[in-house]
């Protein structure tokens, strides 16, 4: 049979199961789990997805993502062909590593801030750590404030999606629901193991476009209707529709440059890093397109993606830069 076409909502909350073949245990060391951390970095570098919590196993991973205008494909074909390569290249091993296609169930409401916590309560249910905080392989630690986040992830968005503030009461109450869910059985309906008698109900009692009837639809009644998911925005970025010449301008003054000199051929460290925070600013958080940013800049379309794929270095400034555009009338 042909496989259905997954369900795509920009904007929606997605938790994504990745499992390796066999179940086996790929991820078993901390130099496996940094080489997919460093995959998982780079390949949201080149979309516009955003990572607000993951959850790193020894035989699969779980990553809640928000969905962006791209095709998940687009994130995960990267991610998983990076890792597999890699893995195999370390242990020196041929073909899949990954069983299947990732597993893709949608989720809105009060349903999020159960999922991050099943995500992070992963290592205690294996019996590896006692507490969610006391494993380094989860995002919940950098959104507790125990650890540095990395730039890839958007604690921000992941507290609040979970209903808490970033303070440290709202870190401490968002630490002590995880520690409370903590003794949860497994949620089948959060990892998408639900009945077809079901999903074959919600289908047809919504009648969702044929494109559409791929994911587990869940949220705070369990099953959502499914065109209501379709219009849910998470917490978006909109797009921003000013003109680009604005986000230079405001970029070039950052850095302390004049915008010829960003516009020119020049190679000066400076003048890289305005163009990169420029490209970055403008793809991941104005939602503007890349081939805006290159024309704007008067580059080719393989030059932003290079700087795209330098996200990581620029991330906290390049969001700064967008949001103070975003407030300025």
């Amino acid at each position: 049979m042909p496989r259905t076409a997954r369900l795509h909502a920009p904007g929606s909350v997605v938790h994504v199961i990745s499992r390796f073949v066999n179940r086996e245990f790929r991820l078993s060391g901390s130099l496996e789990r940094r080489l997919y951390l460093h995959a998982l970095a780079s390949s949201l570098a080149r979309t516009d997805w955003t990572l607000v919590a993951f959850a790193l196993m020894s035989s699969h991973v779980h990553l809640v993502l928000i969905a962006g205008e791209a095709p998940i494909s687009a994130l995960m074909l990267s991610l998983n062909t990076s890792v597999a390569l890699g893995l195999n290249r370390r242990h020196r091993r041929l073909g899949p590593a990954f069983a299947d296609r990732p597993r893709t169930v949608h989720l809105g409401g009060a349903a999020v801030g159960r999922l991050i916590a099943y995500v992070h309560n992963n290592p205690v249910r294996a019996g590896v750590v006692t507490i969610a905080s006391a494993s380094t392989w989860t995002s919940h630690r950098a959104l507790v404030g125990l650890d540095p986040t990395p730039p890839w992830l958007d604690e921000r968005r992941a507290l609040d999606l979970a209903g808490f503030d970033e303070g440290v009461e709202g870190r401490r109450s968002f630490d002590g629901m995880v520690r409370a869910l903590a003794d949860d059985v497994r949620d089948a309906w959060v990892e998408g193991n639900v009945p077809d008698a079901v999903r074959v109900g919600v289908r047809a009692t919504n009648a969702p476009p044929p494109a559409s009837v791929a994911a587990t639809v869940c949220g705070e009644d369990r099953v959502e209707r499914v065109e209501v998911l379709a219009a849910i925005k998470v917490n978006p970025a909109a797009r921003w529709d000013g003109p680009i010449e604005r986000l230079l301008e405001l970029v070039c003054a950052h850095v302390g440059i004049e915008v010829d000199v960003l516009l020119s051929r020049s190679r000066r460290r400076d003048v890289v890093h305005a163009r990169r925070l420029a490209v970055v600013a403008g793809c991941h958080y104005l939602r503007r397109t890349r081939i805006e940013l290159a024309v704007a800049l008067g580059v080719v379309g393989s030059s932003a993606s290079e700087h795209l794929s330098h996200t990581a270095t620029v991330a906290t400034e390049a969001r700064t830069l967008a949001e103070r555009l975003r407030d300025t009338p």
